[in-house]
């Protein structure tokens, strides 16, 4: 039983491995593809109700990015005529990697929109690596990564939505270095039980 446990972790971590890879191999493939996307960031008052702070959260570049992530994927699901847990042969990495996708679609722009309010409170804190707003766009940066590498095999493995997966990897690529130059201290966030001080993600 022991063995097993320990053959299973084995697994799993060369799967994110995997993906890890696919995300880098997909990022130098694509990266002029987004270059000109370089939107000037928004500012926030300081005394705001929480429902106006939401509607000025929502119009911020990053959260009205992700929010438009999220249809784009839609789209292409009904396009490509897959699911998630119903692909063709569900054993398979094509069912593992719709899995990635749909599992961190609407996790992205939830995750940004809560940072994003956060910041409206203290714009101070985006430069605070241990702060709320960091933290939760570290998990929405490892999001964004992870769906990137899942995209790039997807782009490899099915040809009929080619275009529309380029598309989204450089639409997500633009996302990524937005909340990268909006949170510049976010990828330092340590996550208690997961990171090691002095070890990226």
């Amino acid at each position: 039983m022991e063995r097993q446990d320990r053959t299973c972790d084995e697994d799993t971590k060369r799967f994110w491995e995997e993906i890890d890879r696919s995300c880098e191999e997909t990022l130098a493939r694509t990266e002029a593809l987004d270059a000109s996307f370089n939107p000037g960031l928004t500012g926030f008052g300081e005394e705001l109700d929480y429902k106006l702070e939401r509607e000025i959260a929502k119009s911020h570049p990053s959260v009205e990015r992700a929010h438009e992530y999220i249809g784009m994927t839609d789209a292409w699901f009904k396009k490509s005529g897959l699911e998630a847990g119903h692909a063709p042969t569900p054993e398979s990495k094509l069912d593992d990697n719709l899995q990635i996708v749909r599992w961190y679609q609407m996790f992205i722009y939830v995750k940004i929109m809560r940072a994003i309010n956060g910041l409206q409170r203290n714009p101070e804190l985006a430069e605070d690596a241990q702060s709320s707003p960091s933290g939760s766009i570290k998990i929405a940066l490892i999001a964004i990564d992870r769906s990137i590498g899942a995209w790039g095999f997807l782009f490899k493995q099915i040809s009929g939505t080619a275009r529309e997966t380029s598309r989204i990897i450089a639409y997500l690529a633009g996302l990524r270095r937005l909340v990268e130059e909006t949170f510049p201290a976010a990828r330092a966030f340590i996550r208690p039980g997961f990171d090691r001080v002095g070890k990226g993600d």
